[in-house]
């Protein structure tokens, strides 16, 4: 803030000089250097400023200033005194300088001053890029002091020019093609060139095509061809000339024909033809003498030979044919006798010949003819079943041995025995089931050989026919069914294809259990002996036929016996075996009873319905797979028994009594004893149990 005093409408205001500041007036006044000022006297009338106080140390009064007087500071932001202008700075090139006069090509105005340039005086100044003097457009600097696009500008005031090959239009250019290359349409003063098509900006230039447009002054029989910019004219062949104005050439005159000595030149509009003379043929380039045979102009007969002479032809009948050439007719060979045919061919006429033809069952060209073999040559229609004999132009056919028909066609005889095309076997019979069908077939699961056929089920093919025991679909052993398709011992199989397991036994006694008895025989069997007590109820049908065999023997009484040997003969009749042991036919006192012990059944009974209570050995006359592995036994309680039904004895006693009886089929059989700890019973007796359960499955 400036120090001193100012009268603003006969106002004064009291300034407080800060720093070192310096009064202004006519004649220069005392400023105090340090310290703060004294208090101004009042203004006078025109007089010069009143004198500053006394300086250094606190400041007096200051005197009475005079009238009219002033102090101005640039920069502040107020014009006053001799100021142009004040910016609120005192920066140069911003219209208001430094000194706060107004720069030379700006005005200014306000304060604190807003400066801008003065477009159009020439001089370049702030943002102006150029000042032409002037404020037109286009003219290189626009209306706002800016250079237009197309121009560069220089100097001040500034001097513009346009920019041909920038691409764009401007000033005085017409086009303006992004070059300065001639001959492209837009010449390197960026004028449009004759010849071409100019458009946009930048401008692009397409070449004119005058002939195609028919601009051309070119001769109507002339060739015009474009050239970038222009065009050129040549004279058509057959014209001479420079193409604008063109003439008829005449070769025939002149000689450059290339007519053939024996052809006519004929001039024609900027061309000539040649045409050869009457008696010559071709294009008047090329003439040779007309062959009428060969143009077929001739009158020959179609079946006459045409022989050109010069200028003229000669025609004659062909062979097989009689005239004059002009007229033939055809010479039937084969009615004149005059053919070369077979005595075995057919002749036949043809137009100017004949043909021959070997007849049927011989072979030949007709002139020459052989029989044929058609049983060798494989040309009969004898059935493949059938011997065929040759025969003089022919053959026969008669069946072979084991077919019958006419030869043409033969089937075989089934059941005779003779096994032939067309059979899988002949067992010498026509009926199925035996391995060989009705229709001589092998049936599924069989196997057949030899003729008459002899035919066997075929073990380890996964099915199950008669003579076979079981068939699990291999041939090998140690799996429960042999390779033989037997059932091997203490196996059970069942199914199509075979499965087989280990035999499960139900041990039911009318007693109490022996553990040890039961693992001594599932130890020979590999399978199990499971305890059943028939004592205090009934094994049911269904509980038995979980079992593959049940063993039996009377020691105290059942819970029911007669149902019990129901449930039994049941079982047997599901496939079941069962074992009946000792006192089973103990009927003076307690025995089993039902299905079971009748006839069909059980193989023995007791005529007394007692029991010897004696012991007595194994005599060792056991024939069957009971005693299989068994060397010795013998037992004190046996029942006095006799064979009943269709049973049968394997194996007795020394003093005579049975020992091992079985039913024809094995599935049930009489053990004579038991090897039960506490009944008196020594020996083999578990694998006579182990051999009873198995043997009914191996038969």
């Amino acid at each position: 803030m400036r120090g001193g005093i100012r009268a603003i409408g006969g106002i004064l205001l009291l300034g407080v000089l800060s720093g070192a500041a310096a009064g202004c007036g006519d004649d220069p006044g005392t400023a105090t250097t340090t310290g703060t000022g004294g208090r101004g006297g009042q203004g006078g009338q025109g007089g010069d400023a009143g004198q500053g106080g006394q300086g250094g140390g606190q400041g007096g009064e200051g005197g009475q200033g005079g009238a009219g007087g002033s102090s101005v500071v640039c920069g502040d932001g107020v014009v006053e005194g001799d100021e142009g202008c004040d910016d609120d700075n005192t920066a140069d090139a911003d219209g208001c300088s430094a000194q706060c006069s107004t720069e030379e090509g700006w005005s200014c105005s306000g304060e604190p001053s807003k400066c801008v340039s003065s477009c159009g005086d020439g001089l370049i100044v702030g943002a102006e890029a150029c000042d032409d003097g002037n404020t037109a457009d286009a003219d290189g600097c626009s209306a706002q002091c800016s250079i237009e696009a197309g121009w560069s500008c220089s100097g001040e005031p500034s001097t513009c020019a346009t920019g041909c090959g920038d691409g764009l239009i401007a000033g005085t250019e017409a086009c303006d093609d992004g070059n300065t290359v001639d001959a492209d349409g837009c010449s390197a003063a960026c004028a449009l060139e004759s010849g071409w098509d100019c458009a946009g900006t930048p401008t692009v230039c397409t070449d004119l095509d005058e002939c195609a447009l028919n601009t051309d002054n070119c001769h109507a029989n002339a060739t015009c061809t474009n050239t970038p910019g222009s065009f050129a004219c040549a004279c058509d062949m057959g014209y001479a000339g420079d193409g604008v104005t063109c003439m008829e050439v005449d070769e025939c005159v002149l000689g450059t024909a290339n007519c053939d000595a024996n052809a006519t030149c004929m001039n024609t509009p900027g061309s000539f033809t040649c045409a050869c003379n009457m008696g010559y043929v071709g294009d008047g380039v090329l003439c040779m003498d007309v062959d009428e045979c060969a143009l077929n102009t001739d009158n020959c007969h179609a079946s006459a030979t045409c022989t050109n002479l010069p200028g003229s032809f000669t025609c004659a009948c062909d062979m097989g044919y009689a005239g004059d050439g002009i007229v033939c007719t055809d010479l039937d060979e084969c009615a004149l006798d005059t053919d070369n045919c077979h005595a075995n061919a057919k002749c036949s006429n043809t137009p100017g010949s004949f043909t021959c033809a070997c007849n049927m069952g011989y072979a030949g060209n007709g002139v020459m003819c052989t029989d044929v073999d058609e049983c060798t040559v494989g040309t009969d229609d004898c059935d493949p079943n059938a011997a065929c004999a040759n025969q003089p132009g022919s053959f026969s056919c008669a069946c072979k041995q084991g077919f019958t028909g006419n030869g043409k066609t033969c089937t075989s005889v089934c059941g005779d025995g003779l096994v032939v095309a067309g059979e899988g076997c002949d067992d010498a019979g026509t009926t199925s089931g035996d391995g060989c069908s009705a229709t001589c077939q092998v049936e599924l699961g069989y196997g057949c050989t030899g003729a008459p056929s002899v035919c066997a089920p075929l073990c380890g093919d996964g099915i199950l026919l008669g003579g076979e025991k079981c068939d699990d679909g291999d041939a090998m052993g140690g799996d429960g069914c042999s390779a033989l398709c037997k059932v091997e011992p203490y196996f059970r199989c069942k199914g199509t294809p075979s499965t087989c397991t280990r035999i499960k036994i139900a041990y039911a006694p009318s007693t109490s259990d022996s553990a040890s008895y039961r693992s001594a025989i599932a130890a020979i069997t590999g399978g199990t002996v499971t305890y059943v007590d028939p004592r205090s109820s009934t094994p049911s049908l269904a509980t038995l036929n979980t079992y593959d065999c049940v063993h039996t023997w009377v020691n105290e009484a059942y819970a029911n016996a007669t149902t019990f040997g129901n449930n039994l003969g049941d079982f047997v009749d599901a496939g079941g075996n069962v074992v009946l042991g000792v006192f089973s036919t103990y009927t003076s006192n307690i025995s089993l009873a039902g299905k079971i012990m009748t006839a069909p059944y059980s193989p023995v009974v007791s005529p007394t319905g007692d029991n010897r209570y004696a012991a007595s050995s194994y005599s060792g006359n056991g024939t069957t797979f009971l005693h299989s592995g068994v060397s010795a036994y013998a037992s004190t309680y046996r029942d006095i028994l006799i064979l009943q039904g269709a049973g049968i004895i394997d194996g007795t006693y020394v003093d005579g009594e049975i020992a091992q009886a079985y039913r024809p089929d094995f599935k049930v059989v009489y053990s004579n004893g038991t090897g039960h700890p506490g009944m008196l019973g020594t020996g083999d007796w578990a694998r006579l149990v182990a051999n009873g359960c198995a043997v009914g499955f191996l038969q």
